[in-house]
């Protein structure tokens, strides 16, 4: 696990990569540590970019691979994983000319933030059917993690957006946002339940004062609409509509418009005619 660590050599993560897709059983008896290792790696921003995505690879490989034995073994990493994913998703740079810039071209498939969210997005598919969640026993006086029914992923982010909704920097706010949107498939049956609770969150940022937090919502309604219709679009559509069509006035912040666009072609698409008939003439007409 040293080598993991001291990043001398990207042999050794590549190779454990390789194994946690042919073979993750090899892996079973230091799964626990080896989960602890990489984690550890991932978090360090101080590391080099490539050698904390191949650190995140293993776990996410693993994840997919082999959720139930990663429930039994390494499932008191988990938590200490999301939370390490989700404050990568914050390492987001500033770009002066984002708002405009086109974002077909904008190639950043290798920035930690999009490497973070498909990482979340890919274990929250990968754990939903297996694994149970973790919570924060406040009995103990030192706070320990136990094991007890649902899943892993969306308690975990339910109980940490609302932090990061409210946090002052903008990047927590996006990250918050596009978590809500990556863990919408693999927590379906969870977030379901909460959709309102969410809602009432997502909406506050429609007017957020900075643009690509304005983006992130955009995805974040985009892609709930068409992970949860149409009962999304049957409780939602007198706010999220009006919304959409609002940011689609933002002159200044062509990337917005063109988003916000785009979400609410996915909440048409399975939209029942009745509800989005009277809509129209202000769709038409936008």
């Amino acid at each position: 696990m040293e080598s993991i660590e001291k990043a001398d050599d990207d042999t050794g993560l590549k190779s454990l990569i390789d194994l946690a897709e042919a073979c993750p059983k090899f892996l079973r008896p230091q799964l626990d540590q080896l989960f602890a290792a990489c984690i550890k790696v991932f978090q360090d921003v101080n590391q080099e970019d490539s050698w904390r995505h191949l650190a995140l690879e293993v776990v996410v490989t693993m994840s997919e691979t082999a959720p139930a034995m990663v429930r039994k073994v390494a499932g008191g990493q988990l938590e200490a994983a999301i939370a390490a994913i989700l404050r990568m998703m914050t390492e987001i740079d500033e770009e002066d000319d984002w708002a405009t810039s086109d974002e077909a071209a904008d190639d950043d498939s290798d920035s930690n933030t999009v490497v973070a969210e498909s990482a979340l997005d890919r274990m929250a598919c990968g754990l939903g059917t297996f694994l149970e969640s973790l919570f924060f026993c406040k009995s103990c006086k030192k706070g320990t993690s136990f094991i007890s029914g649902g899943k892993t992923v969306f308690p975990h982010i339910l109980s940490t957006t609302p932090q990061m909704l409210q946090n002052p920097d903008w990047k927590w706010r996006h990250a918050a946002l596009m978590a809500i949107s990556a863990t919408g498939e693999g927590c379906h049956k969870q977030m379901v339940t909460y959709l309102d609770q969410i809602m009432n969150g997502v909406l506050n940022y429609i007017n957020d004062p900075h643009p690509r937090v304005r983006f992130a919502c955009c995805n974040a309604l985009g892609q709930m609409s068409t992970d949860f219709a149409p009962i999304f679009e049957k409780k939602f559509h007198g706010k999220v509509v009006p919304g959409l069509l609002h940011l689609m006035d933002d002159n200044a912040n062509p990337r917005v418009q063109a988003h916000a666009g785009a979400a609410l072609v996915n909440f048409s698409e399975d939209c029942p005619k009745n509800i989005l008939a009277p809509y129209l003439d202000a769709i038409i007409g936008n």
